[in-house]
Order: C-alpha cells, then structure tokens, then sequence
C-alpha cells in the first residue's frame, strides 16, 4: 500500500503530497515504516510547508526510533 502513495509523493500539487504523507501514515505500522526514507526527505528537502506540517503531525504516529530520524 505504501507504494502507491510514491506516485502523490512526486505530484508538484502540494495539497496533494500532504495528503499523501497523511494517508501513507494511517495505514499499519509495517508500511509507514517503509515510507520514514521519503518522510525524511519530504521533511528536509519539500519547499511546501503544507507537506511539512503533513510530515510533522504524522510524528506521533511514527515509531520512536523513525520520529528522530524525521524530526
């Protein structure tokens, strides 16, 4: 499931990757697990603030070694 919110991830419509990086942390915890490398980057390297704010409050629901790496 992770996977298919790659593609929203790349979409140059802001809205669009918040959305992504909201619903990409919902799922289980096996499958947010493999999205930290792209909340890593969406967190230091997205110029939107809209997806950093997305990135941000999605903290709580990372695991606890993921959240400082995000962070």
């Amino acid at each position: 499931k992770a996977s298919e919110y790659a593609g929203i991830l790349a979409s140059t419509d802001p809205q669009m990757r918040a959305w992504a990086v909201t619903l990409a942390t919902q799922i289980s915890r096996e499958e947010t697990r493999s999205m930290t490398p792209e909340l890593e980057h969406r967190a230091r390297d997205d110029a939107s603030p809209v997806v950093r704010l997305a990135v941000a409050s999605a903290l709580p629901l990372l695991e606890s070694n993921a959240v400082w790496s995000v962070a």
